[in-house]
């Protein structure tokens, strides 16, 4: 216990004594648990007849679960609470259970918060009957009774439910099901799996979504919106996020004051709505604005200002950067005065023609056909005929200036690893249109 009356988890071992506590049947309610480092758990905390109701505060470390077991329902780190908090805690690893199986809760009553966690973790349940196994979910396999909230969190693991009858009804994001009279709120979520099952609440019926309200949330894959043969109601899914990303030489806030913030999952939200992530995305929905403070990290003399490669509003306004979200992903990126000049057609000048922007030579580096390109080095040029033989991988956002005269022949191709993008300037009469 520390000074303030809070009971420190620093292992495996300690993990296990909380378990066992709580099966004892000990009254944990309003008492405080502090996670003071990472570890890996492979028991899980509460029971159906003694549930977790304290503070379980992670401190921000990360609990690896080692979890498996297909013999029981609602598998999860914390297999059953009622009444309690918790926060501040990373969960990564792997669940293996049978329905209701969950990256951090398996199943909950009473009323209960969630607060700036972030779920890493992949998540399988196997069947043991018809539909058995459809019931799966990132942070809460099941909501009972009472009212739940989650707020602050991410996810950013996988879910594998595997049904005997191949369907994927009851998986989400954050809830997999609930029952009557249960309601969960979601507030500044983000959902940055890939997987097609709803961000809030696992249900194909519109009736369902009274279970649960979301707010300020967000999700980015296409197939959550497509719904395929089990389009998922627009209240149990959020809002489908564009992303625009800074640059590597770029650092991005929110601007304004009293903005909340949630260290451990690292997001921001917008006064307007969206979320900043690792101060280095800003997800929202199309057409969402929102204000910025954005900096440039080098001291080059020629820096002019910061301008986005899609076709994005971002215009500055006193001492910040006013950005309308756009219709595709896009990057905030600065621009010079003076350097290599490059064609931007996506920024048209006043006539209507490509602007003429530039990047300075002390960041460019030259391409000569090296097998990987990392937007963390810079920007690239290739100032002649360059052939590669073999695959050449992308990482982040790689820009390239293909120079007057020059071309590039990748014989294997290109690898843009997930994440990353790869745009090709120009420079064709760069140097007339500057006249």
């Amino acid at each position: 216990m520390d000074d303030s009356s809070r009971y420190l988890i620093s292992s495996r071992e300690d993990w296990n004594k909380l378990s066992e506590l709580v099966y004892s049947g000990v009254d944990l309610s309003g008492v405080t648990f502090l996670q003071t480092a990472d570890f890996t758990a492979t028991v899980m905390v509460g029971t159906a007849d003694h549930p977790f109701s304290g503070i379980y505060d992670g401190g921000g470390h990360t609990l690896t679960a080692a979890l498996e077991d297909t013999s029981q329902i609602g598998v999860a780190p914390f297999h059953r609470v009622r009444g309690a908090t918790i926060q501040n805690l990373r969960i990564d690893g792997s669940v293996l259970g049978k329905q209701h199986a969950a990256g951090l809760v398996g199943l909950v009553d009473g009323n209960c918060e969630i607060i700036d966690c972030a779920v890493t973790a992949d998540v399988t349940v196997v069947s043991h009957g018809q539909d058995s196994g459809e019931y799966c979910a990132g942070f809460v396999g099941h909501g009972g009774t009472g009212t739940t909230t989650i707020t602050g969190c991410v996810f950013d693991g996988a879910l594998h439910p595997l049904g005997a009858s191949g369907g994927t009804y009851h998986s989400a994001a954050f809830f997999g099901w609930a029952d009557e009279p249960f309601h969960a709120y979601l507030t500044d979520c983000l959902d940055l799996s890939d997987s097609a099952w709803p961000l809030g609440l696992g249900t194909t019926s519109a009736d369902h979504t009274q279970y649960v309200t979301v707010e300020n949330c967000y999700y980015i894959s296409h197939d959550k919106a497509a719904g395929s043969d089990r389009p998922w109601p627009e209240g149990s899914r959020g809002e489908r996020a564009l992303r625009v990303m800074a640059a590597g030489d770029v650092d991005m806030e929110l601007y304004g004051s009293d903005l909340r913030e949630y260290p451990v999952s690292g997001l921001r939200p917008g006064s307007d709505g969206g979320l900043l992530y690792h101060g280095r995305s800003f997800y929202a929905s199309a057409g969402t604005a929102t204000d910025l403070d954005l900096r440039y990290r080098d001291s080059i003399s020629d820096f002019e200002g910061f301008c986005c490669t899609a076709e994005s509003s971002l215009e500055e306004d006193g001492d910040h950067y006013t950005l309308t979200m756009p219709n595709e992903n896009d990057v905030i990126r600065a621009k010079w005065a003076d350097g290599i000049p490059y064609l931007a057609p996506t920024l048209p000048d006043e006539n209507g023609n490509p602007s003429v922007l530039y990047c300075p030579e002390e960041y460019c580096t030259d391409y000569e056909g090296q097998d990987q390109m990392n937007a963390y080095i810079g920007w690239y040029v290739v100032r002649h005929d360059v052939t590669v033989d073999s695959i050449i991988n992308i990482y982040g956002y790689v820009n390239l200036i293909l120079m007057d005269g020059a071309t590039l022949t990748a014989k294997a191709g290109v690898s843009v690893n997930e994440g990353g993008s790869l745009t090709v300037w120009a420079q064709s009469d760069a140097e007339e249109n500057a006249a």
